[in-house]
């Protein structure tokens, strides 16, 4: 349960300040930051699958109600919100028609595929808070996931 709140905390702060308009960009997306982020995604993933299937083999009822009721419902509005987040970061027409930032020499540009579009500062920022948005709305799913599992399992 502690990492997918440390991760859904960590997920949730970037997106939060990629809404911030500012002339830098609070976080960044570096390898440093989201390899971790993906690999931590994938181990509590996998925990969860393994949890369910035990718990399915098991044949105990999922559906009993639980005293904590109101924090699974609270995590459910926050999966359901980071799948709205990332579908219109993900819709958004900046990023179908021009692409995701990239500096090209000293010069801002958003590159689609092998094309490269020279753009404003203020166009690129904005491509900068939707891949901020859309790379890390999918791990905090996964977080927020885990959270709620390791919840249900503290109850049993």
């Amino acid at each position: 349960m502690t990492v997918g709140l440390l991760g859904l905390t960590f997920v949730v702060l970037v997106i939060v300040t990629s809404f911030i308009p500012t002339t830098r960009p609070i976080f960044g997306m570096s390898a440093a930051v989201l390899v971790p982020l993906y690999l931590g995604m994938f181990i509590v993933h996998i925990h969860t699958v393994f949890w369910i299937t035990a718990r399915r083999g098991a044949s105990q009822d999922m559906n009993r109600q639980s005293k904590s009721r109101p924090i699974l419902t609270g995590l459910v509005l926050v999966i359901a919100a980071l799948a709205a987040i990332w579908l219109s970061a993900f819709f958004n027409a900046t990023v179908h028609k021009l692409g995701l930032p990239n500096n090209v020499g000293h010069q801002y540009a958003l590159r689609l595929h092998s094309h490269v579009t020279r753009v404003s500062y203020s166009t690129y920022r904005n491509a900068q808070s939707l891949a901020l948005r859309l790379f890390f709305a999918i791990p905090g799913i996964f977080y927020a996931g885990a959270a709620a599992v390791a919840l249900i399992r503290l109850e049993s």
